[in-house]
């Protein structure tokens, strides 16, 4: 079965388990904060996604995808088919707040304070929001 440890264990990069933070500054200090709430996270340097979580509570799962202007759509449509076949929810971190065409398969969430970002996030988890 596909879940979030499979995939670490097939894109995780070459750095030891415990170095396993994802090259991206935000996203290292977006994953600690959320780390602080009781989840515990994976770093993918390889994959369709950035980042998995693991709530404490319950079997709260979520993947993490960056998107720029870079992003190419299909990126955004593999991720969002990886996060469907393992029962994740799938948050998208913009760095503007341009329109995403598959929003409705995913929360799109603009880049900002890692805290703010962090409370939508949990509350999406959660499904409060």
């Amino acid at each position: 079965k596909l879940s979030l440890k499979a995939i670490s264990r097939m894109f995780a990069s070459s750095r030891p388990t415990g170095e396993m933070n994802p090259r991206d500054e935000y996203l290292r200090a977006l994953l600690s904060n959320l780390e602080k709430h009781g989840f515990k996270s994976y770093a993918f340097s390889k994959a369709p996604i950035d980042a998995g979580l693991k709530g404490s509570f319950g079997e709260s799962k979520a993947a993490i995808k960056r998107h720029s202007e870079e992003t190419e759509p299909q990126e955004l449509e593999l991720a969002a088919t990886l996060s469907d076949e393992t029962g994740t929810k799938l948050i998208v971190i913009t760095d503007s707040k341009e329109d995403l065409s598959m929003a409705d398969e995913y929360l799109a969430i603009p880049k900002g304070e890692v805290g703010n970002v962090s409370r939508k996030i949990i509350s999406y988890i959660r499904g409060l929001g």
